[in-house]
Formats: structure tokens, sequence, C-alpha cells
């Protein structure tokens, strides 16, 4: 155990096309956490593991698959960094990284987080598809700024709020309607101060 060692895991949105394929090839954990969520997901998918690796951005980007890969990944990694001795004092994760960080602190096996993963992008996929809206991250905006303007898009009839600051450069506003209003939305926040949306 490393003293002043924490390892945060990442959650939905930084997955890519081929992510892990370098560790699939080289480490038996790997293949052996990708063969588990291959199993568990056989009913809905082939083989996950095809699309992770060689699957289209629109695949991957799919809630149920994106968030499935990420978890399998992640905890597939930290079993590498342990089989090296490399274990920390503490563990947290961003979103979908908090199922990560509880499977690394034991809370539960990877098995049954695999399973508890399908189903947060199962429900995740149904609320979307049901209530239409998104998650835009601001950029480059001050906290005080995000707010006036969620105010003033507020005013205008927008169903907007924040829904995560996640550092003072970056806040997550989520919002009900369609691309137009994700559009107008980015639009304003570009008009008014944020680098990018």
């Amino acid at each position: 155990m490393i003293n002043n060692l924490a390892i945060v895991f990442p959650g939905q949105g930084s997955q890519y096309v081929g992510m892990g394929k370098d560790l699939y090839d080289n480490f038996d954990i790997v293949k052996e956490y990708f063969d588990i969520m291959n199993n568990i997901n056989k009913d809905k998918f082939a083989k996950l593991s095809d699309i992770i690796f060689n699957g289209t951005n629109e695949e991957l980007k799919q809630t149920e698959v994106a968030q499935i890969g990420i978890y399998t990944l992640s905890c597939s990694i930290f079993q590498i960094l342990k089989s090296k001795n490399i274990v920390p004092v503490f563990v947290a994760g961003h979103s979908l990284g908090e199922y990560s960080a509880l499977t690394a602190a034991e809370t539960f096996n990877f098995k049954n987080g695999i399973k508890l993963v399908a189903k947060r992008g199962e429900f995740i996929k149904k609320a979307s598809q049901e209530n239409k809206g998104g998650m835009i991250a601001i950029i480059g905006l001050d906290k005080d700024n995000v707010e006036k303007n969620v105010k003033a898009l507020t005013k205008k009839n927008i169903k907007i709020e924040i829904a995560n600051y996640n550092s003072p450069e970056q806040i997550i506003i989520s919002y009900k309607g369609d691309k137009t209003t994700m559009s107008e939305i980015s639009q304003y926040f570009a008009q008014n101060g944020a680098k990018r949306s």
C-alpha cells in the first residue's frame, strides 16, 4: 500500500473505440474480465468486446455499451495495479466511476458490479427515451456566470439547471428538449463568455 496514493475512476464520456485492446492483448486478467463481461451480457450483445475494440463511435457511445466497457476496463486496470503492489489508500469515482471505486473497495465483486452497471445503463437509456434532453459541459465560464446564464435561459422558458460542478472551469448543465434546444443553449453560452460547450 502506498500511503499517499488515491485513484479516481472515470465516468461515461471517457470511452473511445479500441480502449483497452492493448491491455487485453497483454494481460490475462484483462482478458478474464472482458470474458466475464461478454458472458454476463451475451443475451443483449453477441460480443460486447467487439463493439468496444472494433465498433463505431456511435455504437460505443450508447449508454448501455459505454458504461459496461468503462467499468470493465477500469476494474481490470485496477487489478493490474494490485498485481504490481500498487494499492491506493483511497478510491473514488466520477458518476459511473463510483461503481469501479466500490468494486475496488470490495463493496461488491466485479460480476455483481457488471450486473448493476448493465441495469444502470438500461435505466438511463429508458429515461432518456421517455424524457428528451441532455447534458452540456460548459467550459471556461465561472460558477456565477453559469448560474446567471441558467437563470436567463429559464426566463426564456428553457428547462435547464446545473447538474454538476466538476471544476471551476467546467460546469455541467442539464436541459429538457431536443437538438435545437441544445444548439440554442450552446450558442447562448458562447455569446455570454463560455470558451466551449
